[in-house]
């Protein structure tokens, strides 16, 4: 997408994800959903040997974003044996595994020869056209099963005036699915990942994040995210998590189409690549006070001996501008839905035998990623 086309279909796009975040289904059907098909697992693992998160993540995150597109009642998410699941969640993890090659492919100086390239042998292309196919199955079979419901709560009914107006077509809407739902399951989930380890990892933290989340539960019988700003270290340990576990470490590449093009002092040729290194402006002392340490304080200030949540203007992980991450809301949203149920009801440690070797990943982005082992205990 560009020009005109891209601007007005990301307006469509915002207006319509950015009205799910307070959806019911945020709010009440995720955490059911947690609780029948989560939490049973991962209370039989508590106290019986190392438990690794990263499956039941995956399909958290999976049925999140379903959810988010067609609804979750009625037992329409599908389940963890789905072969279209599995299909839908290989095919996403091919897509940025194979990021290396499809870079190398973009290089090719030749426009046709690398648009024949691209759609003969780069792996995200046949890796997208694979999942716009199961989004537009399951959209067709959703659409039968609840044509007699009036749920307004996901984005395909959301978005379908603007289809009966003219104003997006339905490819289209697919294509810009795409760009929301490849980042939200991959970079997001591992970020989700990475915020477990972090709480293993700092276990001081964590029970500073479990105390206000629980003092949460209690007052509203369960994770209302209607009252999400009253949870201020939660939201600090989430943006730090992000900062100093950086699940992505530079923006998405900008090519300059022109001469004449400058930034501060420096001169930038057309036909340049550009990317944003948000891993260096969050390790830059300047920009954040302790940047080598997980520090919650990097995100909240203190007044009259009470901290609250502030978000660093040097945070920068979804890029800036007008050409930011899209799904910079509903990813956050997402971490905050899976995170809130794990770490109120769980406690995560690090296996006494695994310190010595018990370190996060640099990258998430290859598919063999080493899943790290965690005790968990109920709390």
């Amino acid at each position: 997408s560009n020009g005109d086309r891209w601007q007005h279909g990301r307006q469509l796009c915002n207006l319509s994800f950015t009205s799910l975040i307070k959806s019911n289904y945020l709010d009440a059907n995720f955490g059911e959903l947690i609780k029948t098909a989560i939490y049973p697992g991962v209370d039989e693992q508590c106290s019986a040997g190392y438990y690794y998160a990263r499956d039941d993540i995956k399909w958290l995150g999976f049925a999140f974003m379903y959810g988010v597109l067609y609804g979750a009642e009625d037992d329409s998410v599908p389940d963890r044996d789905n072969k279209e699941y599995h299909r839908f969640m290989d095919l996403n993890n091919l897509l940025f595994d194979k990021f290396l090659k499809s870079r190398i492919i973009n290089m090719i100086p030749l426009p046709r020869t690398r648009q024949y390239i691209q759609n003969n042998y780069d792996p995200r292309i046949k890796s997208m056209e694979g999942m716009t196919e199961l989004i537009k199955k399951w959209e067709k079979q959703t659409r039968i099963q609840r044509q007699k419901l009036s749920d307004d709560d996901t984005y395909f009914n959301r978005i379908q005036e603007h289809i009966n107006n003219g104003e997006i077509t339905y490819d289209q809407c697919c294509v810009d699915v795409m760009t929301l739902v490849a980042a939200g399951l991959h970079v997001t989930l591992s970020s989700a990942e990475i915020g477990l380890y972090h709480a293993a990892l700092f276990p001081d933290i964590q029970e500073r994040v479990y105390k206000e989340l629980d003092a949460h539960y209690q007052k509203y019988g369960g994770f209302d995210m209607r009252k999400l700003n009253e949870l201020h270290v939660f939201r600090a340990f989430i943006y730090e998590s992000l900062r100093y576990g950086a699940p992505v470490r530079h923006t998405l590449e900008r090519n300059i189409m022109k001469n004449g093009y400058k930034i501060g002092k420096y001169n930038i040729p057309k036909g340049a690549t550009m990317y944003g290194m948000t891993y260096t402006m969050h390790r830059d002392p300047k920009n954040f006070e302790r940047p080598n340490e997980f520090y919650l304080e990097h995100f909240m200030t203190e007044k009259d001996g009470n901290f609250r949540f502030n978000l660093n203007k040097n945070f920068v992980i979804f890029g800036i501008g007008k050409r930011n991450c899209i799904g910079q809301t509903l990813a956050i949203k997402e971490l905050f839905c899976i995170l809130t149920h794990l770490l109120h009801r769980y406690k995560f440690i690090i296996p006494k035998q695994e310190k010595d070797n018990w370190q996060i990943p640099e990258s998430f982005f290859p598919a063999n990623t080493p899943k790290l082992p965690l005790i968990v205990e109920r709390r």
